[in-house]
């Protein structure tokens, strides 16, 4: 559901798809380690931060998707 509200946004503000998951994401796991205060979500920040510049890079190069 996230990254579906992530996509939207990108596509409606064109901004980086991975920056939003990035933002989102981030600040749903800093809110929920404020509440549970387990110091093992900072594992969940590391795998946040991977994803996000993973779908950043993917979705930089929309430009080779319309090669044929």
């Amino acid at each position: 559901g996230i990254d579906l509200l992530a996509f939207l946004l990108s596509k409606w503000t064109s901004v980086n798809i991975g920056f939003l998951l990035l933002l989102i994401d981030t600040s749903i796991v800093l809110i929920g380690l404020c509440i549970v205060r387990d110091k093992t979500l900072i594992y969940s920040l590391i795998t946040v931060g991977g994803v996000s510049v993973t779908a950043g890079i993917l979705t930089s190069f929309r430009s080779v998707i319309y090669l044929r």
